[in-house]
């Protein structure tokens, strides 16, 4: 039991330590949450399934997208809220995944998903430069 105790616990220490350390992370995952109004009808206890995953792709300064099935076009708009530059898209959801360039740099952005359901999902992340040039975000 001890040694299984002391496996987890290099285990951890050494997965905190890499990631204390900076190691150079190419994907940074997006939090997109369900920002659909919903009018009246019930109330559901479980979370709604959200279909896009999203990532800030530091090498190429851009976003992935990626879609768990075919949930038809989705109108995409990447904003940098600190400089107001927006990159809007339709992108057929069939595709799987898509890279899509921010615009503007460093800074706050905010992404929206809108699907042709209506149902609309969203996220924000924050880009910015070190002293290295080396790009990074904050969740």
């Amino acid at each position: 039991m001890k040694k299984i105790v002391l496996l987890l616990f290099v285990l951890c220490l050494a997965a905190t330590t890499s990631l204390l350390a900076g190691d150079d992370q190419q994907f940074i995952p997006i939090t997109v949450l369900d920002n659909t109004v919903k009018s009246g009808g019930r109330t559901h206890r479980a979370p709604a399934y959200i279909p896009i995953r999203a990532y800030y792709d530091s090498i190429s300064s851009s976003v992935c997208v990626q879609f768990s099935y075919d949930i038809g076009n989705v109108d995409i708009t990447i904003e940098n809220l600190s400089t107001d530059d927006n990159n809007d898209c339709c992108i057929d959801s069939s595709l799987g995944s898509v890279y899509l360039p921010i615009i503007g740099g460093d800074g706050d952005y905010h992404i929206e998903f809108i699907l042709s359901s209506g149902a609309g999902f969203e996220g924000y992340f924050t880009v910015w430069y070190s002293s290295l040039q080396k790009n990074c975000i904050d969740w």
